[in-house]
């Protein structure tokens, strides 16, 4: 299949984005930024005498997290460690996973429907290839099952709308060859299919999400250049549907006037069925910046933002916020030391606040996920050299300037989580004024199955759980009416 070099998208832009520079110009006329930076609420720090490296981070349905990554035993022996913390940060229980090989590397924690943890990465075997890994454990961490995929270096993943597990990265076997790889298992780890794409360079995956129609998107970069260093790199966007066929791809270049480097880091997909990217672009002198990319349904680029700090600096993880922006998280590397990096973007990409985190230790944020409440979870790495430790931040639920509550924007109503559920999930919705509200769920027959909310609600955030547990396995439908705003998504029970 041919890459398609798309950069720039042509014609008028969707009504949402419309809608967004709309908003961004009145923001240009109230100030420079609609939000102060949001305060530290706390910060916690995880792990010792060792090397502890955080990787990844999954919310969880008590409102905790649960962190991934690795320590260091012994030298060049690497063991998966994972976290599991409350609200507030504290520690509910540890658990170290070591023996899957000569170096474990966990890359993905998420919570499942029935309350344990999938956990994605790879395994090296001594003097071997790499080989990519699904771990499943129960509620408190212990193992289930193991699956392994030969030659695959494994960096995200996660459950899929049947139940089953879905891992991406790139495959690396023989040596000297790297494609963009995929995979996916039933809910008891057995492998379903195996995707590469080769298009004649190196291809890399970075960042997996499943979408909407049930397909997958992958992000990372293609390398075509056979010269030395970095060479000319671009992002590169790839497109599966549910039974793994490739659809498409798009390579995107930050930097078109010369050589350059381009990657995405995380990829999500957005509530107009878009996608949104982050990552760093790297341009012939030398100049590394978080990079920010929208792009429609189809992959064609809507518009991209290269975020400039006093440094070098590059995203590894965004998400879609409740008032319509994004939050961006990453590292920025001043001329003193390196320092974790969360940016506030509006719906076009232009940025709201920045802050930074980490005070004189050698800091990096790994990922970011707002809370129902509008709060912020940043997590990463930080260390006082040589020692590196999990490092978790929640950032308040930032306040407009000179005024006492967050401001919502625009009605707007947020994907459950965690999806799929059992048997109880939470739904996030917001509303720019008081409004009577009704929020209901539906079965596949149209028939209705509970009222959440039925009546007359403040303006701001709001989160609702929604419990489950007399209810069959299956598809249903919330649909939030608010006003002249009809809203409907799709949520799975699976027992």
């Amino acid at each position: 299949m041919e890459i398609d070099r798309s950069y720039q998208k042509t014609g008028s832009l969707p009504r949402r984005i419309q809608l967004a520079v709309l908003l961004s110009s009145v923001v240009a006329v109230l100030g420079p930024n609609l939000s102060a930076q949001p305060d530290t609420l706390w910060t916690r720090r995880y792990g010792g005498d060792l090397n502890e490296v955080c990787v990844t981070m999954g919310k969880t349905n008590d409102g905790g997290c649960v962190l991934g990554g690795i320590i260091n035993i012994t030298e060049n022996n690497p063991d998966i460690w994972l976290v599991k913390t409350t609200a507030n940060g504290d520690v509910e229980w540890t658990r170290m996973y070591g023996s899957l090989g000569y170096g474990d590397f966990c890359s993905v924690t998420q919570q499942t429907s029935d309350g344990g943890y999938i956990i994605g990465g790879s395994s090296s075997p001594p003097g071997g290839a790499s080989d990519g890994i699904l771990l499943r454990v129960d509620a408190d961490g212990d193992t289930t099952w193991l699956a392994s995929f030969f030659g695959v270096v494994g960096w995200s993943g996660g459950q899929t709308s049947d139940g089953g597990f879905v891992l991406a990265g790139s495959y690396t076997f023989p040596a000297g060859v790297i494609d963009l790889w995929i995979g996916k298992t039933d809910a008891n780890g057995a492998t379903l299919w195996t995707r590469t794409v080769d298009l004649g360079c190196n291809e890399y995956g970075y960042s997996v999400c499943q979408t909407d129609d049930a397909g997958y998107i992958v992000v990372g970069s293609i390398k075509c250049s056979s010269g030395g260093g970095l060479g000319d790199a671009d992002l590169f966007l790839a497109k599966f549907d549910f039974n793994g066929n490739f659809l498409w791809s798009r390579a995107i270049d930050g930097w078109s006037l010369g050589e350059d480097y381009d990657e995405g880091s995380s990829v999500r997909e957005t509530s107009d069925g878009g996608y949104i990217i982050t990552g760093r672009t790297l341009d012939y002198a030398g100049n590394d910046d978080m990079w920010l990319v929208k792009a429609a349904a189809n992959g064609d680029t809507l518009w991209t933002q290269r975020i400039r700090g006093m440094g070098s600096s590059a995203g590894s993880s965004v998400q879609e916020t409740i008032d319509g922006g994004f939050v961006i998280a990453g590292y920025l590397n001043t001329t003193h030391d390196v320092d974790m990096w969360v940016v506030k973007t509006d719906a076009v990409g232009s940025t709201l606040w920045e802050k930074s985190l980490g005070g004189n230790d050698q800091s990096y944020a790994c990922c970011v996920e707002q809370a129902g409440d509008g709060s912020y979870f940043v997590a990463g790495h930080t260390s006082p050299l040589p020692y590196n430790d999990y490092y978790l931040v929640r950032l308040a639920a930032e306040t407009p300037q000179g005024v006492e509550a967050p401001i919502v924007l625009r009605v707007d109503l947020v994907q459950n989580y965690p999806n799929p559920f059992n048997p109880s999930t939470t739904i996030d919705y917001a509303l720019p004024r008081s409004s009577y509200v009704k929020l209901e769920v539906f079965n596949v027959l149209g028939e209705r199955v509970s009222v959440l909310k039925d009546g007359i609600l403040d303006a701001g955030y709001h989160s609702v759980v929604f419990e489950a547990q007399r209810l069959p396995s299956g598809i249903y439908f919330y649909r939030l009416q608010t006003g002249d705003f009809t809203d409907t998504k799709k949520l799975l029970l699976l027992r």
